[in-house]
């Protein structure tokens, strides 16, 4: 379970001058819904007798194509008798596929560290903390779960700090949302995909309920948005033909779209801010939103969403709501 934490997060090592490893690694935790590790080289990184730091950004195969976080972040090792004498760094740096990772190797000699009276060392502790500020993100952030927009992570993140139940009965009750792409497909792109869809050490991983007797299942759900065809023999295409296949294909859009996940994000933002709306008292509510509710719920239901529990909270407001009403 990843730690949450403002924009600082502390790391404790012990028995450092005892560690075997070449890297190790911190707890992950979770800055501003972005989820970040800290690495270390306790013998150094392309450097000897130094301890290299790195932020780095876990599973990020699991992030969608074109995912962009630029971060300033100051890597700290702390003195633990005088703070004043902590090493720290700072450094600003987009992280992307391409470069998931970035630090010091040069971060504190080891000569330092291991000094008696260094004070960066005690009771074989090392400690290390960093201050991150997320400047700016590209893609979409995970919050309890959920994919958002970049803008909407701190609004999401109040309500479930205020509803913790919230996230749990979405994630019961509709535990396949996700996130897509979508591509263009024609004669020199025909196909698309993720190189990075998900790291082997996930799926291998007996927990994570990927690999279940040595099976693994994919799956996909496709929304055919537009298809354009062109015909090598114009004088042979009968127009009439092209508009009765057109119009074949988007009845099968809108008959195929309350299952996309297109529209099942879409829900999944309307569902949270429905759920905050139930949350509120039956005074603070009125007839009209409730109705509204209503509307939206029926609608999400016929989207292939489960929303039976919420249907259920609306009625117990209602029936407060007529009973304060007299």
């Amino acid at each position: 379970m990843e730690k949450k934490v403002d924009k600082k997060f502390t790391w404790v090592i012990k028995d450092f001058s005892s560690l075997q490893s070449e890297k190790i690694f911190s707890d992950k935790f979770v800055v501003s819904g972005c989820k970040w590790y800290i690495s270390a080289y306790p013998k150094g990184y392309k450097v000897d007798n130094f301890l290299s730091l790195y932020l780095e950004v876990p599973d990020y195969g699991s992030l969608p194509s074109d995912w962009r976080r630029h971060a300033r972040y100051r890597l700290i090792v702390v003195n633990q008798r005088s703070e004043k004498l902590s090493r720290q760094l700072e450094v600003q740096h987009w992280f992307d596929v391409k470069s998931s990772s970035w630090g010091f190797p040069s971060m504190l000699s080891l000569d330092e560290i291991n000094s008696k009276d260094g004070g960066f060392l005690v009771n074989g502790e090392l400690k290390i903390a960093i201050e991150i500020e997320l400047l700016e993100i590209i893609g979409k952030v995970e919050v309890n779960g959920f994919h958002l927009l970049s803008s909407q992570v701190e609004y999401v993140s109040r309500m479930f700090e205020k509803h913790p139940e919230t996230a749990s009965e979405v994630h019961l009750r509709n535990p396949n949302i996700r996130t897509e792409s979508h591509r263009w497909f024609d004669q020199n792109n025909s196909k698309w995909g993720f190189p990075y869809m998900i790291p082997l050490a996930k799926i291998h991983d007996k927990n994570e309920g990927f690999l279940v007797n040595d099976q693994l299942m994919i799956v996909a759900e496709v929304d055919v948005l537009q298809v354009v065809v062109t015909s090598e023999k114009p004088e042979e295409t009968n127009p009439l033909n092209q508009v009765e296949s057109v119009s074949s294909i988007q009845d099968s859009v809108v008959e195929f779209r309350a299952r996309n996940q297109h529209l099942k994000t879409a829900c999944t933002n309307v569902l949270l801010s429905l759920t905050q709306t139930l949350c509120q008292t039956p005074q603070e509510l009125s007839v009209d939103d409730l109705v509204e509710a209503g509307k939206t719920l029926a609608y999400m239901k016929d989207s292939g969403l489960e929303v039976e529990w919420l249907v259920k909270k609306l009625n117990e407001v209602k029936a407060k709501k007529q009973e304060q009403s007299g």
